[in-house]
C-alpha cells in the first residue's frame, strides 16, 4: 500500500486490499506517488486511508474519480484515519463501484475533461473553519456514455452502485493551509488481464513438466526387469552393459567405432548380436588406462 508523509492510502474490495503494482514517486514532484491496482467491473470498492503525522492540524481529504467527480471530506486534527465508501448522487449516496464504459459516436462538453481509470486523493493541510452551512447546491454528475476515442484501454470507469443513505444536509468550509497538497495518491486502475498485457503485473509461474515418452517398451526401464525371473534379469543386465561398455570403447577410438560401423551393413541380426553365453564382459571405469580392447582379448 503507498505511504507517503506519514499517509497510508488503500483500495479494499470484498474485504480485502487491492495489490498495488508499479509503485513509484513522481520524478517531478516528491509529493506525488502512483500505482496500478486490478479492478472487476461490477464489485464495490471503497478507500482507507490511515496516518500518523506530528502536524497539528486537520486535513482536507479531496477525491478525484475519473477526473469528472469530485468529494471532499474534513477531518478534525485528532483523527487519524477515513474511510471512504460512497459518492454523492444529488440528495443521495451510491456506493462505489467499478464499472463499464459506455461509448457514444459523438462528444459531449463533458467529454473533454474525463479521464477514465483513474483515482486520485489530494491531502492538504486544515486550519480552522467556518460554522457548518446548508447553503449549498447537491452534487449531480450523470455517469453516462463517453466519445470512443477517449476510451482507456480496459474500458472501465468509476460508477454509482446501491443505495447508501441520503446525503449529509450540512457542511463546512475549512481554512487551506497549502497552496499544494501536502501528499498526492494516484491509482490507475484496470482489469487485470490488461495490467498482466502491460507488463505491470508479471506472468503467473507454472511448474515445468517433462514431456511424456510414448511407446516406451517395458525392456528398456528397470522397472520391467521386476517381471522376468533372476536369471532372465541377469542376462538382461549383462546385455545392457555390454552395450554401454561397446559406446563407451567407441567414444574414446573414434576410428574404430567407424569400423565398426562399416563391418556392421554387411553383418545379419544374428551376428551384430551373438548370444549372451558368447559375449564377454568387461569392468566400466572413467580412467582410460583401464579400459580393455575387446579385440585384444579374443587374440
Amino acid at each position: 500500500m503507498p505511504t507517503l508523509y506519514g499517509f497510508t492510502i488503500r483500495v479494499v474490495s470484498d474485504g480485502l486490499a487491492l495489490n498495488e503494482y508499479s509503485t513509484e514517486i513522481d520524478p517531478m514532484n516528491e509529493r506525488a506517488v502512483s500505482c496500478w491496482i486490478p479492478s472487476e467491473s461490477g464489485k464495490t470498492f471503497q478507500i482507507e486511508c490511515n496516518w500518523e503525522t506530528k502536524e497539528e492540524c486537520g486535513w482536507i481529504i479531496d477525491v478525484n474519480y475519473d477526473n469528472v467527480l469530485e468529494d471532499g471530506f474534513f477531518c478534525q486534527y485528532n483523527r487519524t484515519d477515513l474511510t471512504i465508501s460512497t459518492v454523492p448522487d444529488g440528495s443521495e449516496l451510491r456506493r462505489l463501484m467499478f464499472s463499464d464504459i459506455y461509448t457514444k459516436d459523438i462528444a459531449g462538453e463533458s467529454d473533454e475533461r474525463v479521464s477514465p481509470g483513474t483515482l486520485q486523493l489530494e491531502i492538504r493541510r486544515a486550519g480552522s473553519c467556518d460554522p457548518p452551512t446548508t447553503n449549498w447546491e447537491p452534487i449531480t454528475v450523470e455517469i453516462g456514455a463517453i466519445h470512443e476515442g477517449l476510451k482507456c484501454v480496459g474500458g472501465q470507469r468509476i460508477g454509482f452502485g446501491t443505495f447508501a443513505g441520503s446525503a449529509p444536509t450540512e457542511l463546512v468550509k475549512p481554512e487551506e493551509l497549502d497552496d499544494y497538497p501536502y501528499a498526492t495518491f494516484r491509482f490507475n486502475y484496470r482489469p487485470k488481464g490488461i495490467l498482466q498485457a502491460m507488463g505491470h503485473i508479471p506472468p503467473p509461474v507454472t511448474e515445468y513438466q517433462a514431456p511424456r515418452i510414448k511407446n516406451l517398451k517395458r525392456s528398456a526401464s528397470v522397472a520391467s526387469l521386476r517381471s522376468l525371473s533372476d536369471e532372465e534379469e541377469l542376462e538382461e543386465l549383462e546385455a545392457r552393459a555390454y552395450s554401454i561398455h561397446r559406446a563407451i570403447v567407441g567414444l574414446r577410438d573414434p576410428k574404430r567405432r567407424k569400423h565398426e560401423k562399416s563391418l556392421s551393413r554387411d553383418e545379419s541380426e544374428e551376428e551384430k548380436y551373438p548370444p549372451i553365453n558368447a559375449r564377454k564382459l568387461f569392468p566400466l571405469t572413467t580412467n582410460h588406462e583401464e579400459v580393455i580392447d575387446v579385440e585384444s582379448d579374443n587374440e
